[in-house]
């Protein structure tokens, strides 16, 4: 009897034990837990939070390219520019993926130290909300940028989304403050009209600043191609045909102009062969032994192709082509 009361006794005292052990334990874990979060808390108190940065700015208004916004964080955001960019599916050359950016120039005024990333920037195509996505474009904003006073950064946002093919309008916010990205109507024909087919290079972008670059866009992937230039409705502008392909087979002609300063893709007839000025256009002139003759016009910001007689290019001068890789009809 008094040999199993020592026994309970032990287990008794030994559950004691480790019930001691195991509270001065948890103690000592949570005294390094409350160092941990106090310490990240001190941290935190020694620059201005993300939300505390972009939740108030001075002014409400809409924003747009060159504006300001001011907040009361003292963070200053200039708009250099915003719109549309597009660029090919690195997988899919046949696809273009069209992007909503916007580049801006930020600053802080502030005494504490601001936190910034593009994802703070809110993309909307017609109130459906965008995705932010990083392009690893030259001139993107870095994925995290940490201000302190007096400190700038600088660079490109872009979102992603299908809303973005068929929008009427495109915002982004950034805290209260609403800026416009992209109305219809900004670029003269809808962004959708001038993204089909208008690049062939695996570097290219839809819009080009000019015609060298669209031109030189061709020469990776299509070496062999030509192109000519001429004002096809006569309005001043001088329109570029670019003739490319792989074969006979898929030959196609592309024709381009210029509108708010950047190329769009007017329209494409098929078939390789010579072309000849006209009074309102051109004539399109394949094959041998059989003739297939087109007049090829340019109405507004499309292009009109018309079957025309076998004789009704004859009189009329031939325009000079030349190889994609000699730029000196373009310059």
């Amino acid at each position: 009897m008094k040999r199993r009361f020592f026994v309970v006794c032990m287990v008794f005292m030994g559950i004691l034990t480790a019930c001691e052990s195991s509270k001065e334990e948890q103690e000592i874990q949570n005294q390094e837990t409350t160092q941990e979060v106090e310490g990240v808390a001190e941290k935190e108190t020694n620059g201005v939070s993300p939300g505390e940065a972009i939740s108030d700015n001075s002014e409400s208004k809409e924003y747009k390219d060159g504006d300001m916004i001011t907040y009361t964080s003292g963070l200053k955001v200039t708009i250099v520019s915003s719109g549309l960019y597009t660029k090919p599916d690195p997988f899919d050359s046949t696809v273009v993926e069209k992007y909503a950016f916007l580049e801006i120039d930020m600053e802080n005024t502030g005494n504490d130290d601001i936190t910034m990333t593009g994802s703070f920037f809110k993309f909307y195509a017609d109130g459906y909300a965008l995705s932010n996505v990083w392009l690893n474009e030259d001139g993107e904003l870095p994925l995290v940028s940490t201000l302190s006073s007096g400190r700038k950064v600088k660079g490109r946002v872009y979102a992603e989304g299908p809303e973005i093919n068929s929008a009427e309008r495109i915002e982004a916010e950034l805290g209260k403050a609403v800026i416009r990205i992209y109305e219809h109507g900004d670029y003269g024909v809808e962004p959708w009209e001038m993204l089909e087919g208008a690049y062939k290079s695996s570097e290219g972008e839809i819009f080009f600043k000019n015609y060298t670059d669209l031109v030189a866009s061709f020469e990776s992937d299509y070496p062999d191609s030509e192109y000519a230039m001429y004002d096809l409705d006569q309005d001043g502008i001088e329109e570029v045909i670019l003739s490319w392909g792989t074969c006979t087979a898929d030959w196609q002609n592309s024709v381009y102009s210029m509108i708010d300063g950047r190329t769009y893709l007017v329209g494409t007839y098929w078939g390789l062969g010579r072309i000849y000025a006209a009074e309102d256009g051109i004539y399109s002139v394949t094959g041998s032994d059989v003739l297939c003759v087109e007049k090829i016009e340019k109405e507004g910001v499309n292009l009109v192709v018309t079957e025309s007689e076998p004789e009704s290019y004859l009189g009329h001068e031939e325009i000079p082509m030349a190889l994609v890789t000699d730029m000196s009809l373009v310059n």
